[in-house]
């Protein structure tokens, strides 16, 4: 009969299984974090391959074992067949980081509490608070910045949003007109982009990954609900001559052709997309782990907030999206990078007469809208009445909440489906929120927002 098995022992058999997802244990635990000596050896085998970019299986572990002398057939065998499935892979690598915690704590108290000569108490007390602060140590790219590096910060920002025009704060958002308005994805904040299915929040977000990797940046987008085959075609669409007709295979020799020019240009890309990802402690161990490794991301999407889950637990599902939403807005904060975050709204907008979302309609909004500090509404008029076209109607990207500056604003654009990607058609125009979700439209002046 199958034995449980404990977490070690867990771990290495999902790892044996399925070591394309390596790199959710090794951003987490080191080979000395484990207590069981085996499995400590085997760890170490396998992290060091994976260091490496080397693959390995259960034959190559056992062969390079027997070479240093260990013989552990019967064991990974055993281990191989305890495995939990790739999901639990990093609930499982936090379970094994904070046992080792727990044994470093009690192995650095206990030695400071036998110290008899209370002459040398003091310095026991100092040298224990040395140790145990190794133990949660943050890498140097994750540490808090000093009063002099943040006012810093915060004096190049002023400078750079003194100087108007196309200046950015952020990273471009592929839309022109938002980012005069916002100055682009800013560095520690939460973005939230909330519609109804067909309004081209995903797209949004395609339009977000292009500009990010034009200008250079590492992308991360943790997809809950599209997987990454159709995510790359429609990336490959966004500003090109490929459209989503020729990636669904109507097209000829020439734009087949095409189409494999611009995956193997993609493959160049440093855009990471997670699909098999489910639970907030996973976007947090791997986006905190690729800091920790030299490697950090510079901006993560995540598609979206309702999919989301996590290993906490919460009185309703209220509570446990607040809760995430919470928990992206402290990601965000923690790394220093903008967290674009997907959300639904209620069906209650299909309701009503006026289908232009406000922000109660955001599920569960409470805890939402106060982590976030922008609130997104694509909205596309057209979708709903089919007599509209876009110029008398345009498609509107509406600001309804900045905590940064000036909301109530709609940046007027086409959203092109064929290319995933929104585009700027006119200058933004402020509105006035009035009773009933109804705005009262204010033009804006040429060169200035109604502040």
């Amino acid at each position: 009969m199958q034995t449980e098995g404990t977490p070690e022992e867990v771990v290495i058999g999902d790892l044996i299984t399925s070591p394309k997802y390596v790199h959710l244990v090794t951003d987490i635990i080191e080979p000395h974090m484990f207590e069981d000596s085996k499995c400590k050896i085997i760890y170490t085998e396998i992290f060091n391959l994976a260091m490496k970019g080397e693959p390995f299986d259960l034959i190559i572990i056992s062969a390079n074992l027997i070479a240093k002398g260990f013989k552990f057939d019967r064991e990974l065998i055993a281990m191989s067949n305890l495995g939990k499935g790739a999901i639990h892979l990093a609930n499982h690598a936090v379970i094994i980081r904070d046992n080792y915690k727990r044994r470093e704590f009690k192995k650095i108290t206990a030695k400071a509490y036998s110290t008899i000569d209370l002459t040398e108490i003091d310095v026991e007390i100092q040298t224990s608070i040395g140790l145990l602060e190794k133990i949660i140590e943050p890498p140097a790219n994750l540490a808090e910045a000093t009063k002099e590096e943040a006012i810093d910060e915060a004096m190049a920002q002023v400078v750079t949003a003194t100087k108007g025009g196309s200046e950015m704060v952020g990273i471009p958002t592929g839309v022109s007109g938002l980012d005069q308005h916002i100055k682009g994805w800013r560095n520690g904040m939460l973005f939230i982009i909330a519609a109804r299915p067909g309004m081209g929040k995903t797209n949004m977000v395609i339009t977000g990954i292009m500009a990010a990797i034009r200008a250079k940046k590492k992308v991360a987008f943790f997809s809950l609900e599209m997987p990454s085959p159709e995510i790359y075609k429609r990336q490959a669409t966004c500003g090109t001559a490929i459209t989503s007709e020729m990636v669904d295979g109507k097209t000829n020799a020439n734009g087949l052709g095409e189409i494999e020019r611009q995956f193997e240009e993609m493959k160049k890309w440093d855009l990471i997309i997670k699909d098999q990802i489910t639970t907030i402690e996973e976007i947090e161990v791997y986006s905190l782990g690729q800091a920790a490794r030299g490697k950090p991301i510079q901006i993560i999407f995540i598609d979206y907030l309702q999919l989301m889950r996590s290993r906490g637990k919460h009185e309703s599902m209220t509570a446990m999206v607040g809760d995430l939403a919470k928990r992206c807005k402290a990601l965000a904060k923690r790394l220093s990078v903008p967290v674009i975050l997907l959300s639904q709204l209620s069906r209650g907008v299909e309701e009503r007469s006026n289908k232009r979302p406000i922000l109660s309609d955001l599920r569960q909004s409470g805890e939402i809208e106060e982590a976030a500090d922008m609130i997104l509404f694509p909205f596309r008029p057209s979708y709903y009445d089919f007599d509209v076209d876009n110029e008398s109607q345009p498609d509107i990207l509406d600001i309804a909440k900045w905590r940064h500056g000036q909301p109530n604003v709609e940046i007027p654009c086409y959203m092109d489906y064929r290319h995933a990607q929104w585009m700027d058609i006119k200058k933004p125009v402020y509105t006035q929120p009035m009773e009933g979700g109804e705005k009262k439209m204010i033009p804006a002046s040429e060169n200035e927002a109604p502040f």
